[in-house]
C-alpha cells in the first residue's frame, strides 16, 4: 500500500507477471560459476533426453490403450507409463529453465533471489513431485497385486480382479530448496521403498509361480510377471539406487561431486521412464503384436491420405498422364 497526494491509502497490488519481472538479482560467487559452467551442457542433455525419454512413453500409452486384449489387464502398467511420462516432461522443463537460467547468470554475472514460495509457483516442480510419487507407488501396488493373486487369489478375485516461504535459497529451485530437506528426503526414501519393495514382492510371485502346476492360466501370470519384474528391476538398479545418493548427498559433497556426475543420475532417472516400451516389446508376445497391428494401421491411414491427394488432381491431367503412358 502506497499513500496518495490526498493522504488516503491506495493499494499496489502487483499481478504475478509484475512480481516475477521485479526478481531481485544479487552478484554470482566463485562457486556459482563454477557450478553453472559444469551444469550448462549437462542440462542441455537432460533437456533432450527428456523430451525423447516422453516421447518413448506414448507408444506404450497408444497400444496398451487402443488393444482390446490388452486394456483389460493393464491398468497399471498404463499408470506406471503415464506416470513414467509426466517424470519425462518434468526433467525436461527442468533442463530447459537451469540450461538458459545459467546462460543468463553466466552473461551477466547475477544470479535471481528465490524463496521457497517463489520456486513453488514453478510448473515443473509439482510435476516432479507427481514423477517422484506416481511410479514407485505403482510399482509397489504391482507387487502387491501379484502376491495377492498367488497366495490369497480367493480376495483377489473378490476384491481386485517446515520451511519459511520468505527465506533465500539456492537460486535454481531444486526440490529441496523449494520443501526442505525433510521433505525432499522423504521423497527419496518413499522411492527406493516402492522400487525396492515391489521389486522384492514380483520376484517372490513370479518364483511362487514358477513353483506351481503349468496350467495356461498360471502360464498366463508367469508372462505377465516376466515384465513387471523386468520394470521393477529396471527402476531399482536406475532410480531406487541413485536415491541413496541423494540421502547422502552432504558425504558426496565433501568427496567433490560435481554437476556432471550429479546430473547422471537424473539420466538415468529418464532411462528408467521410457524403458518400458523395450521392456514389453522384449517380454510380451502380445504386445509386439499389437503394437506391429496398430503401427501398420498408421502407415496405412498415411498411404491412404497420400492416395487421396493424388485422386484429387484434375482430370486433365490424369487424362493427360494416362495418354503419355499409353
Amino acid at each position: 500500500h502506497n499513500v496518495n497526494s490526498g493522504g488516503k491509502l491506495t493499494s499496489t497490488t502487483q499481478s504475478p507477471s509484475q512480481l516475477q519481472a521485479m526478481v531481485q538479482e544479487i552478484p554470482a560467487t566463485a562457486a556459482d560459476i563454477e557450478m553453472m559452467t559444469q551444469g550448462l551442457s549437462a542440462y542441455l542433455i537432460l533437456f533432450y533426453m527428456g523430451l525423447v525419454a516422453a516421447f518413448l512413453n506414448v507408444p506404450v500409452i497408444y497400444v496398451l490403450l487402443r488393444s482390446p486384449k490388452l486394456r483389460a489387464d493393464s491398468k497399471l502398467l498404463v499408470s506406471l507409463s503415464l506416470g513414467g511420462m509426466i517424470n519425462c516432461i518434468a526433467l525436461c522443463i527442468m533442463g530447459n529453465f537451469r540450461y538458459h537460467l545459467y546462460l543468463e547468470a553466466l552473461k551477466s554475472y547475477m544470479v535471481p533471489v528465490e524463496t521457497p514460495r517463489t520456486c513453488a509457483m514453478r510448473m515443473q516442480m509439482w510435476l516432479r513431485l507427481v514423477g517422484n510419487v506416481w511410479p514407485p507407488t505403482v510399482t509397489l501396488l504391482m507387487g502387491v497385486e501379484r502376491i495377492l493373486a498367488c497366495w490369497a487369489p480367493v480376495f483377489y478375485l473378490a476384491h481386485l480382479s517446515k520451511n519459511k516461504p520468505t527465506e533465500n535459497v539456492k537460486f535454481d529451485c531444486g526440490r529441496k530448496a523449494t520443501f526442505g530437506d525433510v521433505f525432499a528426503t522423504l521423497l527419496y526414501v518413499n522411492e527406493i521403498f516402492g522400487y525396492v519393495v515391489g521389486l522384492i514382492l514380483n520376484m517372490a510371485a513370479y518364483l511362487h509361480t514358477r513353483s506351481i502346476i503349468q496350467s495356461e492360466n498360471v502360464r498366463d501370470q508367469v508372462k505377465r510377471l516376466r515384465y513387471y519384474v523386468a520394470v521393477a528391476a529396471i527402476s531399482t538398479l536406475l532410480v531406487a539406487v541413485p536415491d541413496i545418493k541423494q540421502i547422502l548427498i552432504g558425504l558426496l559433497k565433501g568427496a567433490g561431486l560435481d554437476e556432471w556426475i550429479s546430473q547422471s543420475f537424473n539420466w538415468l532417472g529418464l532411462i528408467a521412464s521410457s524403458f518400458n516400451l523395450f521392456v514389453y516389446l522384449t517380454l510380451s508376445q502380445e504386445f509386439r503384436v499389437e503394437f506391429v497391428k496398430y503401427l501398420c494401421i498408421f502407415k496405412n491411414r498415411k498411404g491412404n491420405h497420400i492416395s487421396r491427394t493424388v485422386i484429387a488432381v484434375p482430370m486433365k491431367h490424369t487424362v493427360h498422364m494416362k495418354a503419355v503412358t499409353d
